[in-house]
């Protein structure tokens, strides 16, 4: 009867962490992929992954200031798009300003704000970096 007791109760401490174990892989994994998004500058996605993250673990800080720095850069594009500068400047500035963020959209944030300061209207994203460099492998071919 004890042997019994102590197999159940091996495997429920078993289940329970293994249980407990899937929760954190669902954060890790919500993080590590809203991370590839922002590289991959896909925003929207990187805003549904930190929203995971968050739900996950509500009281960790760092999905939140990643989603907050998501959502001013998306907002800068949008007011670029709509030939706001002066606001989109604004909202890259709180991108930049934010330190515990996304190092990597703090460059894209520098980046995208140089470019309205030189007066220039484009996207800096590495798609435009990546087709350019398709259509010139393409072309010597």
């Amino acid at each position: 009867m004890k042997r019994k007791i102590l197999q159940l109760t091996t495997v429920a401490i078993f289940l329970v962490t293994l249980v407990g174990c899937r929760k954190d892989d669902g954060y890790d994994q919500a993080m590590r992929k809203m991370k590839e998004a922002i590289i991959e500058e896909k925003m929207e996605q990187a805003d549904g992954f930190a929203e995971l993250a968050i739900e996950i673990r509500p009281k960790e800080e760092e999905p939140k200031i990643y989603q907050q720095q998501v959502k001013l850069y998306m907002e800068a594009m949008e007011k670029k798009a709509a030939d706001k500068k002066e606001e989109a400047m604004k909202s890259l500035d709180e991108v930049i300003a934010m330190t515990d963020g996304s190092e990597k959209l703090i460059s894209y944030a520098k980046k995208e704000k140089e470019w309205l300061s030189n007066g220039k209207n484009e996207t800096t994203s590495t798609e435009d970096f990546s087709k350019v460099d398709v259509e010139k492998t393409l072309d010597e071919e």
